[in-house]
């Protein structure tokens, strides 16, 4: 790492360490609720901003499916 000797960056490595380690438990102590941590269908659609692009996503499989794409892939494969 950087050319340095393990030993010079035994104090950077462990300040690291502790800072994780803070941060693993602040988020922690802010997600203690169940339901801040998992995500399911309800919560995506209350948040405003996820719920945007779950329907932009949802729309360019639909329209994937529906453009018939991977039939044409197919046949050009197997016309080769």
């Amino acid at each position: 790492m950087r050319g340095a000797e393990e030993a010079e960056l035994h104090e950077e490595i462990e300040k690291l360490r502790r800072e994780a380690i803070e941060h693993v438990n602040h988020v922690e102590h802010k997600c203690a609720d169940k339901e801040d941590t998992e995500w399911g269908f309800k919560r995506i659609w209350k948040t405003r901003s996820v719920r945007s692009l779950f329907i932009c996503c949802v729309v360019l499989h639909i329209g994937n499916q529906l453009s018939g794409i991977n039939a044409v892939n197919v046949f050009d494969i197997l016309t080769e």
